[in-house]
């Protein structure tokens, strides 16, 4: 059987004739608004899923539309750790502090050690990971503007040495794998230098 195609001019919008399959534009979001830049691609698919009554092409958009929030979190996430510091070895006060103090007091020694790396600019975020220890202070991360900051701030960090700050280390936001990678590429190095064999020898 022959299909033949209908352009309604009113909505912009083409259905079949002679068969079962006839699209229904979205209530919300204008056809003419699809084409082009103006929508994400998230609400783009869910403009056809709102328009679509064939199950089967349900089915395969559905896992693509997962696909599509998924993959745009993981590139909001990277975006963020690509501008991010971890800070070790910063005083913290004790847990008998109100916490906005601690905050405050927390936010003024990033503000201050941010000034010391010559970063013009203060944090967008910070706060300190992991679980409150007395014997020894959390990592504190950081959330910077832009990456222009990120390196600056990794660049100037050796000028902590000279400072009030002489114990506080910055480097960079790595995950728990990328920590272990690391770990082990300076244990094989220092195991090169001592003229150890190592696990790749």
């Amino acid at each position: 059987m022959k299909v033949k195609w209908r352009i309604n001019d009113a909505t912009d919008r083409r259905q079949y004739h002679k068969t079962a399959y006839v699209p229904v534009a979205p209530k919300n979001i204008p056809i003419g608004s699809c084409v082009g830049t103006e929508l994400s691609g998230a609400k783009i698919i869910a403009a056809i899923l709102e328009r679509n009554t064939d199950p089967v092409i349900e089915r395969m958009v559905l896992p693509l539309r997962d696909k599509v929030l998924l993959e745009f979190a993981d590139a909001v996430n990277k975006e963020k750790k690509e501008r991010s510091i971890v800070i070790t070895g910063l005083t913290e006060w004790g847990q008998d502090k109100p916490l906005f103090e601690c905050q405050k007091s927390l936010e003024q020694n990033v503000a201050e050690i941010l000034d010391i790396l010559k970063v013009d600019c203060l944090s967008e975020v910070t706060y300190r990971m992991g679980k409150f220890d007395v014997n020894k202070p959390r990592t504190v991360k950081v959330l910077l503007p832009s990456r222009s900051h990120w390196v600056r701030a990794l660049s100037n960090a050796h000028l902590l040495r000279r400072s009030k700050f002489s114990n506080v280390y910055v480097r960079r936001s790595v995950s728990a794998s990328e920590r272990t990678q690391e770990f082990d590429f300076r244990q094989e190095a220092r195991s090169r230098n001592e003229g150890k064999p190592t696990a790749n020898e």
